[in-house]
């Protein structure tokens, strides 16, 4: 596969192989859609996990991984926690709503 910026073509180029767009992205482009923020967060996390029977990851809860980030008003990503330790401050402008 070839990737080049968000997109993943086979070797031939034109053929689609997947998709590069990172979780944080995902999770803007839905609230961008006018999902709620709470179903955003469950799509994004819990539903994830679930997929790949995960019950550690993906929620806030006694016995799960505390794996978290949080986001400023504007979903800019603020922090990031990793089982409970905290990574150094992440600052990340937010991308670009897609074209309609």
């Amino acid at each position: 596969v070839i990737k080049k910026g968000g997109r993943i073509t086979l070797m031939n180029g034109t053929t689609l192989a997947g998709s590069a767009i990172t979780m944080l992205a995902a999770f803007r482009n839905l609230v961008h859609l006018g999902v709620g923020l709470e179903e955003a967060v469950e799509m994004t996390s819990t539903r994830q996990a679930d997929y790949l029977g995960r019950r550690d990851l993906g929620r806030i809860e006694a016995g799960a991984r505390a794996c978290l980030v949080r986001l400023g008003p504007k979903l800019e990503l603020e922090g990031v926690w990793i089982d409970g330790e905290s990574l150094s401050p992440a600052v990340s402008a937010p991308e670009p709503a897609p074209a309609a």
